[in-house]
């Protein structure tokens, strides 16, 4: 799953989901800014996107997002 950042640029967020989309992998854009997403994850600095490989954790993000 790539999960990105809804405060990406448009660009980025194009070429994250367009290339999601090729290899087969699901993404979805979240409502979160850079920074925040940044901070979530432990880094000091604004991301874009994160990758997440857990399947079960996967899972439990596209609920939340279906809800």
């Amino acid at each position: 799953l790539t999960l990105v950042s809804g405060g990406a640029s448009d660009s980025t967020k194009k070429k994250l989901t367009v290339k999601s989309d090729f290899y087969g992998i699901k993404s979805l854009v979240a409502d979160i800014d850079t920074e925040e997403l940044g901070k979530i994850i432990g880094k000091a600095s604004a991301v874009a996107a994160v990758a997440i490989t857990d399947e079960m954790f996967k899972e439990e993000i596209i609920k939340l997002f279906a809800e």
